[in-house]
């Protein structure tokens, strides 16, 4: 008769991929980088004058490049 893992093996084994995963995500967040790009930010200032600089969009201005920096994102 063959050796079949045990459901508590199964269950540690399941756990520790559940870790290494959580672990391994949170390890790269920090790699992770929010810096938009130029051309991305002129182009969505065009899409937004386009359409009349609508009311449902609060927050946003059409002018500056909305772009922030490390320092002030991190003080949020």
């Amino acid at each position: 008769m063959a050796d079949h893992p045990s459901a508590d093996s199964l269950s540690v084994a399941r756990w520790l991929t559940a870790f290494v995963l959580i672990a391994s995500t949170l390890a790269a967040l920090p790699l992770v980088s929010g810096t938009t790009d130029a051309s991305d930010v002129q182009a969505l200032q065009v899409l937004y004058t386009s359409v009349n600089n609508p009311s449902q969009l609060t927050g946003w201005k059409s002018s500056g490049d909305g772009r922030r920096g490390r320092d002030e994102v991190e003080r949020r």
